[in-house]
């Protein structure tokens, strides 16, 4: 007496399963790349705030003509401009 399934069946069932697995690994490989570099780039924007808004940079939304970048003391902390009026 043969099996409820042919070996056909049994076969097809088998390769199946190992293609589902293969793409999940796959997947799981890829998803972990796409960590990586997001947390990457994520730590590299946060560097390049953090640069921006050091030293000199006290004036980087004013524009280079305005009274108001001008006014502003370098060595004083960062002040509100409503403060100034």
């Amino acid at each position: 007496m043969q099996g409820a399934y042919p070996h056909g069946t049994m076969s097809q069932a088998a390769h199946f399963l190992l293609i589902v697995m293969s793409l999940q690994m796959a997947i799981v490989s890829n998803l972990r790349k796409l960590e990586a570099i997001c947390e990457a780039a994520l730590h590299d924007s946060v560097d390049f705030l953090v640069s921006l808004f050091r030293g000199a940079s006290n004036n980087l939304f004013l524009r280079d003509d305005s009274t108001l970048s001008s006014d502003i003391d370098e060595s004083s902390p960062i002040t509100d401009i409503r403060d100034k009026y």
